[in-house]
């Protein structure tokens, strides 16, 4: 079955101005979320505790949660890892809160949910956290940066600039999705912005 005529001109381009409208508003609601909202950091740049834990069936996400906001740790975020057996548990309240052993208190508070593990505890200090904050901005920069130097000896000024400007829009718009929903920015949103920069250049 032929998809496509050979003879036949698609003209994609009448839909320009729709798509420069539709762009506009996205990227004029991102800078909007971004200066009303503010960005949400996660553990790894704002500090905090994460604690990893291997259940031998499917993991109570549910009751996970419930029973570590019972405990007024602060922000509490419950994500599966790798399988629905194995979870982390991040919040934003330091280990201290849990005593001089998380693990354990860790393992009090999840008693009862089912069969597991505490596989890990990771502990960022709010001095490490805004160092990694830092760092991450920077890399971003410099990312960008480096980008630019290689757009403008490798294509001619109005492609480079076709590709300046795709860059900043689908990383502005990734950032105001990312607010919208709530999201925590910790290192892997990181790397997966700077993953859409290398996609958009590409593009």
């Amino acid at each position: 079955m032929q998809v496509f005529d050979k003879g036949k001109i698609y003209d994609f381009m009448k839909f320009r101005y729709f798509t420069f409208a539709l762009s506009a508003v996205l990227i004029i609601g991102s800078i909007a979320l971004f200066f009303i909202k503010g960005i949400n950091y996660g553990i790894d740049f704002s500090g905090g505790t994460l604690i990893q834990v291997k259940y031998d069936a499917k993991a109570p996400l549910d009751e996970i949660r419930k029973r570590f906001e019972a405990a007024n740790l602060g922000n509490i975020n419950v994500t599966e890892f790798g399988s629905d057996q194995e979870v982390t548990i991040r919040y934003s309240g330091a280990a201290s809160e849990l005593g001089d052993n998380p693990a354990l208190a860790a393992q009090k508070i999840l008693q009862g949910s089912g069969n597991f593990d505490i596989r890990k505890v990771d502990i960022v200090g709010p001095k490490v956290g805004e160092e990694l904050r830092t760092n991450g901005i920077l890399a971003v920069c410099v990312s960008f940066a480096l980008i630019l130097v290689y757009i403008t000896l490798r294509f001619e000024w109005r492609f480079a600039i076709a590709a300046v400007l795709s860059d900043l829009h689908d990383v502005v718009v990734a950032v105001g999705a990312m607010i919208l929903a709530g999201v925590d920015f910790n290192l892997e949103i990181l790397a997966a912005l700077l993953t859409i920069m290398g996609y958009s250049l590409n593009d």
